[in-house]
């Protein structure tokens, strides 16, 4: 079979071998579905996902806390925050804002330094290390693993301490802060490790949106496989929101930071509330259809409003069976189904008026 060859402008006009780079880059439905895709489970079920994930927060909120509780639970395979770990195995922590010291009694106040699972499974690194995302940094990552081939998570408390010094010219912000943490993305998801990367917010509004709340652009979430916003109020109350999520979706976890063991943990009101549902309450909540309609509450922040048409949209992008396939029979569904989205799920489905096309879903619990 003659040789397909087609003319290239990378630049300069080349003249490529098209036959080859198809066997090089592309890959048809039926050889996708026999990917093997076990390297690609959670760490933490339905919260860390392999990959890239950003836990946001302003300063001195309390997320430092929160990744060292993360830690102990991935080398531990303790349950953290209520989900289960899937994925146990050893963890480097790069405290870059800490001296050893400080790590020290972290340790003792949250109890790990008579863990002795946590001894040889957790490997801390300190400011002043010196390797930077364009200088090293996934380099040394790659050492890492392979000298600790047990390696699930890696921690980089904060951003910044990793961040190239000087920003390349000729590049908008998202272009800049997209190709910065991408290969973070890559390389975890190539060797099944969870990074999790802790950043501050910036001194906006709240009332924006979360992702614009975070230093620096919209680069960060759109590279990210997770984006979290962990909201704490004076009494170390708080919430932590997922604001976007390629493979990994959780409702917002109420939340409240123990002192006296220094561990974030489920509300009382939370672990209540969990308590009280009944099993044909969850089997309700894991439904595809009650998943459809809490994905799209927090893709909205809260509320989602759009056409029966678009929802489903998102149920087939989301590979979501939900048992109906035109907009008519969505909307007898979605009729059906009002009280108990409501009773069960907090969730209220209106339209503006009787006959009008646009569908507003509100989490209202």
């Amino acid at each position: 079979m003659a040789t397909t060859t087609i003319n290239i402008h990378t630049g300069h006009k080349q003249l490529i071998d098209f036959d080859a780079e198809e066997k090089r880059f592309a890959m048809n439905t039926a050889k996708t579905l026999t990917v093997d895709d076990s390297g690609s489970i959670d760490i933490i079920e339905n919260l860390i996902p392999t990959g890239l994930t950003f836990i946001n927060a302003d300063p001195k909120a309390g997320k430092s806390w929160m990744a060292l509780n993360l830690a102990e639970a991935v080398a531990t395979g303790k349950d953290f925050l209520g989900k289960k770990v899937l994925q146990r195995g050893d963890v480097s922590f790069f405290a870059l804002e800490s001296p050893d010291y400080k790590m020290k009694r972290r340790l003792e106040a949250t109890g790990m330094d008579e863990d002795e699972s946590v001894s040889e499974t957790i490997t801390f690194y300190y400011e002043g290390f010196p390797y930077r995302l364009d200088s090293g940094l996934i380099d040394y990552l790659t050492a890492i693993v392979n000298h600790r081939p047990a390696t699930k998570l890696i921690v980089i408390d904060t951003l910044v301490k990793v961040l190239p010094e000087s920003a390349p010219k000729g590049q908008n912000a998202y272009q800049v802060d997209y190709n910065n943490v991408d290969p973070l993305r890559q390389f975890g998801e190539e060797h099944g490790v969870a990074i999790v990367v802790l950043h501050h917010n910036n001194q906006r509004s709240d009332t924006l949106s979360n992702l614009h709340r975070a230093n620096g652009s919209n680069g960060y979430p759109a590279a990210s496989n997770a984006f979290y916003m962990l909201d704490v109020n004076q009494d170390k109350e708080g919430v932590l929101n997922c604001d976007g999520a390629r493979d990994t979706y959780s409702d917002p976890i109420r939340i409240k930071f123990n002192p006296t063991n220094c561990h974030w943990q489920l509300s009382s009101s939370a672990s209540k509330k969990k308590s009280r549902q009944s099993t044909a309450e969850r089997v309700y909540l894991e439904q595809p259809f009650t998943e459809l309609m809490m994905q799209l509450t927090a893709k909205g922040h809260g509320i989602w409003e759009g056409t029966a048409t678009e929802i489903l949209a998102h149920a087939a992008d989301n590979k979501l069976d939900i048992g109906v396939k035109n907009a008519q029979a969505l909307s007898r569904k979605l009729n059906a189904e009002t009280a108990n989205l409501k009773k069960i799920a907090g969730i209220t489905v209106t339209r503006r008026k009787s006959g009008d096309k646009l569908i507003k879903i509100e989490k209202v619990d």
